[in-house]
């Protein structure tokens, strides 16, 4: 378990420190929030993020400030909020629940969640596999383009309220996808689609101008080196 480490120890570390480990935002001078990190003391700039740093450590989910690549929205302080609790309740009611939970069979339960806090690569994997420790989850797939997870789970094992925690411990909120975010999705999707051929389009224009000369050109026209060179673009 990591733990926190003794006092800043040289002037480099001390200017290191002036930016929160977590968020990235300025320490603020009366902030005394510090975590061990690679051997080193970190700064960490509130309460919320001295929090989640310390889950994802806890957890063994380190890799994910190594490759991580951009900057990670402040959480809130994880605390035990009565009015999140009643709010997270509502997500496990049945007749909520039907409007966007699939029950494949008895026990077994499919929902799309929306993902808040999303910024790399680095975010999907943290959040995969946060969840993936999660008793009951079977699978758990996070797009980093729509910022939706997919996750499948055992009823009898956990439930929607356990997934959602576990994604707020290290920072991250989830929220049902709803129907306007699946259109929003499906959106970018055809967005994508429409780039990747339009790509596709311009590199096969790119190919046949090296092997139009081929066809509109005699055989002695064309040195024996050039024809190879057209055949292999």
């Amino acid at each position: 378990m990591n733990t926190l480490a003794a006092p800043f120890a040289s002037t480099a570390d001390t200017e290191a420190a002036k930016l929160c480990f977590h968020c990235g935002l300025v320490v603020p001078a009366s902030a005394d929030f510090r975590i061990a990190f690679d051997g080193r003391t970190r700064s960490l700039c509130c309460v919320g993020c001295e929090a989640v740093a310390r889950t994802i450590l806890d957890a063994g989910l380190d890799g994910y400030y190594r490759n991580r690549t951009g900057a990670v929205a402040k959480p809130a302080a994880i605390a035990d909020d009565p009015a999140q609790r009643q709010v997270d309740a509502l997500f496990d009611l049945a007749s909520v629940q039907s409007d966007y939970v699939a029950s494949p069979d008895a026990h077994t339960r499919k929902a799309d969640l929306y993902i808040d806090g999303i910024t790399c690569a680095a975010c999907v994997w943290l959040a995969e596999s946060a969840l993936a420790r999660v008793p009951g989850v079977t699978s758990a797939n996070v797009s980093q383009v729509t910022h939706r997870a997919t996750i499948t789970w055992d009823a009898g094992a956990t439930n929607l309220n356990a997934l959602q925690s576990a994604l707020r411990r290290v920072g991250l909120g989830a929220q049902p996808a709803t129907a306007q975010d699946r259109f929003e999705a499906r959106r970018l999707s055809r967005r994508r689609a429409l780039i990747e051929l339009g790509v596709a389009l311009l590199s096969m224009m790119q190919v046949m101008m090296f092997t139009v000369p081929l066809y509109f050109y005699a055989a002695d026209d064309v040195d024996a080196g050039t024809r190879t060179l057209m055949g292999w673009a």
